[in-house]
Order: structure tokens, then sequence, then C-alpha cells
């Protein structure tokens, strides 16, 4: 459960650090509805509209006129976000690659020190034949969450988690988060959240971030699963298995690839991590320590751990004909099975001499 769970979970930590107030936070919740408790059991067939999505302010935003379209998640999807919206990736250190444009969008939006943030993010899951179960399963609701089955009026199929009570005690408000599926079968996060300036005045909210979701749209872009060759940088490249895909993620001396089985979102997943740089984070296995594999056609070792339910393992080795460029490959699984499978693509990997 952790490690299937780890993603989603670090993405919405990250959606949550994303408004950035900055401003003390304030204790106690504001109610947006009328005695909803629901908790894991929250799904609702047939909810009235102004139960969960009450009409009243949201700090000021609810005057807004909707923007032109923008893409998400370099055009996987689209969306109108309100006026003023800018798209502007998190916050994240000199030494570390930015989000990449395929993995995160981040809409912000701040006027007077009130702000509010469109989180949208790649899962890299399918979705489960009950979608609200599956999101149940990786986002179980709070109590006082609503899940709710939702038809956008683009057709895409959707399950919302929505907040009846915004808790101000946290600089970043979770109002609705919106869990869609694409044309290609796979899902993705909508996120919308404010500060607490805004939700102590905000019954509207969810109402409001309502209105904005319902321009969501499928945009061009589809994500390519076929398996097959592929080229990472240069003569560099490995082989997927079909339902793998990569995300590349530049930084500004390095580059770090991310490769994941696109599974169900009841199911357990992992991934695989290939570093390409000249400073490493970790250290080389010592010879005769770990566990005995193949990269670059070469012999090499793992180093293995285990954390409760988590499978790592990892090396750091030279990248052949490639003088001075370092690979660090790293897999996290929930078993001993998708960490073999993950160790078997990262056994792919090929490095031509440098052109």
């Amino acid at each position: 459960m952790r490690s299937r769970r780890s993603r989603i979970t670090i993405l919405l930590i990250a959606a949550l650090g994303s408004v950035g107030c900055g401003s003390p936070a304030r204790s106690g919740d504001r109610t947006v509805a009328g005695d909803a408790t629901a908790g894991d059991d929250a799904v609702v067939d047939a909810v009235a509209d102004t139960e969960l999505f009450p009409e009243g302010a949201c700090g000021g935003f609810e005057g807004l006129s909707l923007a032109d379209e923008v893409p998400l998640l370099a055009d996987h999807l689209r969306i109108r976000p309100l006026e003023g919206a800018a798209d502007q990736a998190r916050p994240h250190s000199i030494m570390a690659a930015p989000p990449p444009n395929e993995g995160e969008t981040r809409l912000y939006l701040e006027d007077g020190g009130r702000k509010l943030v469109v989180f949208t993010a790649e899962l890299y899951h399918r979705p489960t034949a009950d979608l609200a179960a599956g999101v149940r399963h990786v986002d179980p609701p709070a109590p006082t969450d609503r899940l709710v089955p939702l038809e956008l009026p683009s057709g895409l199929r959707a399950a919302a988690i929505v907040a009846t009570r915004l808790d101000t005690s946290t600089e970043a408000v979770p109002v609705l988060r919106l869990y869609v599926v694409s044309p290609d079968d796979t899902v993705q996060l909508v996120a919308f959240y404010v500060s607490p300036e805004v939700a102590a005045e905000g019954r509207g909210c969810a109402r409001l971030a309502r209105r904005i979701a319902e321009t969501l749209r499928p945009g061009e872009r589809r994500i390519d699963a076929s398996g097959g060759e592929h080229v990472l940088e240069g003569t560099i490249g490995l082989t997927l298995p079909p339902g793998y895909v990569v995300l590349p993620q530049p930084g500004p001396d390095f580059a770090v690839y991310r490769v994941y089985p696109l599974v169900p979102l009841d199911e357990p997943t992992g991934s695989l991590g290939i570093y390409l740089g000249q400073h490493p984070s970790a250290a080389p296995v010592a010879p005769g320590t770990g566990t005995p594999g193949t990269v670059f056609g070469q012999p090499m070792e793992w180093r293995d751990r285990v954390e409760g339910i988590l499978h790592a393992r990892d090396a750091v080795l030279d990248v052949p004909g490639h003088g001075g460029l370092v690979a660090h490959v790293f897999v996290n699984a929930p078993d001993e099975a998708a960490r073999d499978a993950l160790t078997a693509v990262a056994a792919t990997l090929r490095a031509g001499p440098r052109p």
C-alpha cells in the first residue's frame, strides 16, 4: 500500500505546498456544505448541486471571468482557468531538475495576497472499472469529504473528492480533487487549492472549482505506451515492454528519466529512475557486496534494501563510451516481482559511442 500510494501522496503534498501562502496558518474549519460526513463510503450517485457546490463567495475570485483555453501536461488536457492565472512551475532547488511539463502543470493566481492554484499531475495509472473505488483506494477521502462521480461536458469521465469543510489551519486549503480519465485510458489528477484568507470566506469555492473543471477537455497529446526501443539522449537508450512509459526530467547539467508501468489505480506499482550526469547523489557499490546484474551490457552489482514493503535497489556506474558521464540507476517497487520487472527494463540500457 505504501509504495502504491507514494507517488500520488507525494504529488498531493507537492500541490499543498504549491500555493506558497507565506501567511500564518489559522485554526479551525470552515463549513461550506450542510452536515456532509461520508469518509470511505463517500460515493454518492446523485447529490443536490446546491449541497456539494453551494453558491457563495470564494475570496472574490468568484467574480472573475474564465480566460482563454490553456494546455495542461504538455497538451494532454486543456482547461480554461480564471483570468490572470499564470502557468508557474513549483519552486525547486537550483540543484534539482524542475518539474517536467509532461508530468505536472501549476496554474497560479494571486490577488492581494489571496491565492488560488490549479495543480494538474500525470499519475501514470490506468482507471479501474469502478473509477470511484480506485480513487478511494489511492486517495481515501477525509470524514468530511464527499467522493462523487462526474461526467464533464467534454465527455471526460471523472471522480471528484469535494471538501465540505475547508481546513483553514493549512497554508494550502484543498477544495476539490478531480481524477480524470483521458481518451488514451490514463488518469490525471486536477486539484484545486486556495489560501486560508480565501477559505475563510469560501462558501462558494467548490462551485467555482467545478465551474473551472467543467471546461476540461482532451488535448492533442496522447501517452504512447506501445513499448519498443526508446532513446533517452544521444546514443543512450533502452527497450520498454508494452505498457511502460518514460518521463524525462532535464536539469541544468544532468537529466533524470523515470520509467513507469501503467497499472490500474488499485494495483501496486513502482518506478525505474535513470540519472545521467557527473554528480550522482549516491556512491558506487563496493565490489563483491551487491547483487549481480547487467546494465549497459556489462556485469555490475546492485545495492538492495528493503524498508517495510518498499523493495529498492540502485547502482552507480560509468556510461560506456561517454567519458565522464555517470549513471545512477535506481528502482523502487512494492514487492520483489515488481522490482525484478523494473530491473529487467534497466538491463536493456545501452550506450553507443558518443557522436
